[in-house]
């Protein structure tokens, strides 16, 4: 029950209180300093007993209060005259049943129903004779008007309190779909975003696959035209030849655009690192005028990512130093070391001074950071270049 609903049933148990408590005072002439002292005491119980109910909020510890109420009511049903203070009894009962749980206010009330019982008994033998055959339907009717009262206020107030139960559990469910509103709508914000991400990376590196695989592939094919044009004069059979071995590095060129399509289709990724990286090495030298050597140690196991970063670095490596840094040696390594992949592909190239990563580094850049793992590169102007990447282990 709220602060505002016990406080109009305070204000209506008070008001009762003083206007019965007022006529009783009214209608004792023998005893009205008494009387009035008692009523006085019992306003006094009412207002500590608000404020213990604020202050502690335990029911047990007006337990008491109630029994202090029933004592003085029942002295001054016993000084009223006229026995209009008999209401006080059904007061306190109600103001059980309204304000406190059942079981209490079912002792409170059987309580103050003997106490009314008693008194009335007493004032009434104490001026006549016992008569149980009169008394008898007297004190049934009278049990009846009680429990009649008790049990009609008793269910107004369920009926009162079941309806403000409803409200605030309805009260709830509106804040509980507002709540589960908001989160849903930030769910489905969350999943447009996460799908834009997703879609962004898809392209990126669908970009990323086919500016690797064209890029090497146009490298070599341009190698072996130069080769062919200037081979044209002097022996024109070789020079057929670096044509026919360009057309079929053409070929091959599509091939692995299909197959770089086909496998951002299919998810699958390069199975088996070092024989891959061999591979590819065997056919840049077979289709340019430069040397690779290649150091490689044992590897642990490498996740398909890891695999890939370590093929697409080799292959923008030779790619960057054939066409850019005119090299004709290259140095490949590749070891583990302290729970580090460490690749590194030196160069006998022009170098440069200052480094701008273009569209393939910066992606190889990218990919090596989402790894856990460092891209470098050295370079000085005539003095080569050398490109190395640490990829943790356990990330990769």
């Amino acid at each position: 029950m709220s602060r505002k609903t016990k406080l109009k049933f305070d204000i209506i148990i008070l008001l009762s209180l003083m206007s019965t408590s007022t006529l009783a005072i009214a209608n004792t002439y023998y005893h009205r300093l008494l009387v009035s002292g008692l009523v006085l005491a019992l306003f006094i119980s009412f207002l500590a007993r608000r404020i213990i109910t604020n202050l502690w909020n335990k029911r047990y510890v007006l337990i008491p209060s109630f029994l202090f109420d029933v004592a003085c009511i029942s002295f001054i049903v016993f000084l009223d005259e006229y026995n209009i203070s008999y209401m006080l009894f059904y007061i306190l009962a109600i103001e059980m049943v309204i304000q406190y749980f059942s079981g209490f206010s079912i002792l409170i009330g059987a309580l103050s129903y003997l106490a009314y019982i008693f008194i009335d008994y007493f004032k009434y033998i104490k001026n006549n004779y016992f008569d149980f055959e009169y008394l008898l339907p007297i004190y049934v009717n009278k049990t009846f008007y009680f429990i009649f009262v008790l049990g009609t206020i008793y269910l107004i107030s369920y009926q009162y309190k079941s309806k403000l139960l409803l409200k605030k559990t309805a009260d709830e469910l509106v804040a509980k779909t507002h709540e589960l509103e908001e989160i849903n709508r930030k769910y489905c914000e969350t999943m447009e975003a996460l799908e834009e991400v997703t879609a962004l990376k898809e392209r990126n590196r669908i970009a990323s696959e086919i500016h690797d695989t064209v890029g090497h592939t146009l490298t070599t094919v341009l190698i072996e035209i130069e080769a062919g044009k200037r081979l044209l004069n002097k022996n024109y059979e070789k020079a057929i030849d670096k044509f026919n071995l360009a057309q079929e590095q053409v070929r091959k060129g599509l091939n692995n655009i299909r197959n770089s399509v086909h496998t951002l289709k299919e998810g699958n990724d390069i199975l088996s690192i070092i024989p891959s990286l061999y591979l590819l090495v065997q056919e840049t030298e077979k289709h340019t005028d430069v040397s690779v050597k290649c150091l490689f140690s044992p590897l642990p196991y490498l996740s398909k990512d890891t695999g890939k970063i370590l093929y697409k670095a080799l292959q923008e490596g030779l790619t960057n130093g054939i066409r850019h840094g005119r090299s004709t040696h290259f140095i490949c390594s590749l070891c583990c070391k302290d729970n580090k992949i460490i690749f590194s592909l030196e160069d006998n190239g022009i170098g440069f001074d200052k480094i701008n990563l273009g569209y393939g580094l910066s992606t190889m850049k990218e990919r090596v950071k989402q790894s856990g793992g460092t891209l470098s590169i050295y370079s000085k102007n005539r003095q080569g270049c050398c490109l190395t990447l640490e990829i943790p282990v356990s990330n990769g």
